[in-house]
């Protein structure tokens, strides 16, 4: 996603029909908010609905695949940070999304660097 494609993405998403785009917010990943908050803007005034996807993703290679602590923490010493991020987030955009999902396949070993825990999980 580029300033320069935005317009095309939407002509797009449009020429398809689709009502609804679910975007991906996650805190570790570097983005350019500029162009996000253009996104965002550009597509509920096209009357294009957003599922904002709050999320902390570890990348998919191979060393994250089998050996996931290595580079990376657990959620669970990311709580504090993750739900400033969340605040930030749904705050900068509550005026044009109104609906949120938290977390995306939270059922892996990456998620969670330990084995996958659904106890842990409902008590976020």
């Amino acid at each position: 996603m580029t300033a320069d494609n935005l317009d095309l993405l939407i002509k797009h998403i449009r020429e398809l029909r689709f009502e609804w785009v679910r975007y991906e917010f996650d805190y570790r990943q570097e983005t350019d908010a500029e162009i996000e908050a253009v996104w965002v803007k550009k597509c509920h005034k096209a009357g294009i609905k957003f599922l904002g996807l709050l999320n902390r993703s570890v990348p998919g290679n191979l060393v994250n695949i089998f050996l996931p602590g290595l580079k990376n923490t657990e959620i669970n010493f990311e709580l504090i940070k993750f739900e400033k991020y969340i605040q930030q987030i749904t705050s900068k955009y509550s005026t044009v999304i109104s609906h949120w999902e938290i977390f995306n396949e939270q059922n892996t070993k990456r998620f969670w660097i330990t084995s996958p825990s659904p106890v842990e999980y409902t008590n976020y």
